[in-house]
This record gives C-alpha cells, structure tokens and sequence, in this order.
C-alpha cells in the first residue's frame, strides 16, 4: 500500500468503511442472520452506578 492510498484511507468518512466493508461481507453471507444461545451479561458492571449492586 502506497502513501497516497494509506492517506485516502485514514481520510475517508466512516460511512464508506463500512460501505467497502460491507461489500465482500454481504457476498460471502448476505441477508444471514445468527446469534449465540449462551450469551453472558454481567449486569453488576452494566448498571454498577445506577444499580447499586456493589
């Protein structure tokens, strides 16, 4: 990668990252949606201000 490219990339706005990286994304998985059963949420650093779970 050139110096002229590397500074295309870090000036670019961030809605087109994600656009070009949306690209090769979508083509491999498209519309696919997944999600984890086992999903572990600690709760007492979540609210650890407003709960007061400590």
């Amino acid at each position: 990668m050139g110096h002229a490219e590397m500074e295309g990339w870090l000036n670019a706005r961030a809605a087109d990252l994600m656009g070009r990286a949306a690209t090769p994304r979508d083509a491999g998985h498209a519309a696919t949606i997944s999600f984890a059963r086992k999903v572990f949420i600690p709760l007492t650093r979540l609210c650890r201000d407003a709960c007061h779970y400590y």
